[in-house]
């Protein structure tokens, strides 16, 4: 996607999706959320020493509530006089530091490959002190996250799988990832409340949120439901008035036929194939007419759609590029125009069974 889009390996750019059924948006967009899994950030580095480089582990520690509690539970800081944890701190193992004979206040010279454009990248750090953990492993250095991320993002470290744990491991909540997910919110509500906490995190570590507009645009989804609630409305009205129309007409059609029908009865028609006649001539104009209005109503919508209308206010979002868009579906116009059959249908049996009960001499004898 990125050579499409022609991007670099190391650049990034907005990827809007389009789904083709939006109601499916948050089952979709709760599956990415799932898939953005993040890893816990490490890197893969040397300290620079005359005696000789020194492979170590580079990982970061956040500085929340939360993440103090799993601290201070699980790492142990061999320097009484250190407050754990805090900004601008640079730990070593214990042992590492023995068996390098490092100590509290000493400078480090680090350095990595980058994965972008490899070259060697290299970082001076002052060690705040020494400490031991069973959970980490013994050639760890820990950057409090504002100094291991103020260079992360900048020189993106190869992926690599030097420190790989899973979200059950003692400190995964309280080591720096790779970005922080934040939880799926459900409602505008939820996601508001999530924007102010995030305008209070203090952590390194860009913060990813996936996002649908059942969340985003909660009140345009409400506006929705109502126009299709009153759309709903005049749709039965309209209906309503049909039924009154196709009764109306059918009766006046059977009294000005009268006389027919006792004619057609006298010479062997069946009641039946009266009835069936009377149903057969209603379902054929009612299938006409529905089909010339479904044609004129794609005329209208194609002469409406050409009209651009400028407007700055909240009813522009039913705009697209300043035009209305109609978006007719196949199957609702079927289901519409079958529904309306039916509806004519089912009104034109009572009177055309009732016609069809005339008898011969009656009807022969009607006179308007």
């Amino acid at each position: 996607i990125k050579k499409l889009m022609g991007l670099k390996p190391q650049e990034t750019g907005s990827l809007q999706i389009v789904l083709k059924y939006p109601k499916t948006a948050v089952k979709q967009a709760d599956k990415l959320h799932a898939a953005l899994t993040p890893n816990v950030a490490a890197i893969a580095g040397e300290i620079q020493r005359t005696s000789g480089d020194i492979n170590i582990c580079m990982l970061s520690f956040k500085r929340d509530a939360i993440s103090l509690a799993i601290l201070t539970k699980n790492i142990i800081i061999q320097e009484k006089d250190v407050i754990f944890p805090a900004k601008e701190q640079v730990f070593i193992s214990a042992k590492l530091a023995k068996e390098n004979q490092l100590k509290a206040g000493d400078s480090i010279t680090i350095n990595y490959i980058t994965k972008f454009d490899p070259q060697n990248v290299t970082r001076n750090y002052k060690l705040t002190g020494t400490f031991s953990s069973r959970y980490l492993p013994d050639n760890t250095v820990l950057f409090s996250d504002d100094v291991f991320f103020k260079y992360y993002y900048e020189d993106l470290p190869p992926d690599n799988k030097i420190f790989i744990i899973s979200e059950s491991h003692p400190l995964y909540a309280a080591l720096g990832k790779e970005w922080e997910r934040l939880a799926r919110s459900r409602t505008t509500k939820e996601m508001t409340k999530k924007m102010k906490d995030l305008a209070n995190y203090k952590g390194g570590s860009a913060a990813l949120d996936v996002r649908t507009m059942y969340e985003t645009a909660e009140s345009i989804i409400k506006l929705e439901k109502a126009l299709n609630i009153i759309t709903l409305a005049a749709v039965l009205i309209l209906f309503f008035i049909i039924l009154i129309g196709v009764v109306n007409t059918l009766r006046m059609t059977i009294r000005e036929r009268t006389r027919e029908i006792g004619t057609v009865r006298a010479i062997g028609m069946q009641k039946n194939d009266v009835r069936n006649s009377f149903i057969l001539e209603t379902f054929l104009l009612t299938l006409i007419s529905t089909i010339i209005g479904t044609l004129l109503a794609f005329l209208i919508m194609d002469l409406l759609g050409k009209i651009t209308i400028h407007s700055d206010s909240f009813m522009s979002i039913l705009l697209v590029d300043k035009h209305i868009n109609f978006v007719p579906k196949l199957t609702a116009i079927i289901f519409n125009m079958l529904l309306i059959i039916f509806i004519a249908v089912a009104t034109a049996f009572f009177p055309a069974h009732r016609a069809s009960r005339l008898p011969c001499a009656k009807a022969l004898s009607h006179f308007e």
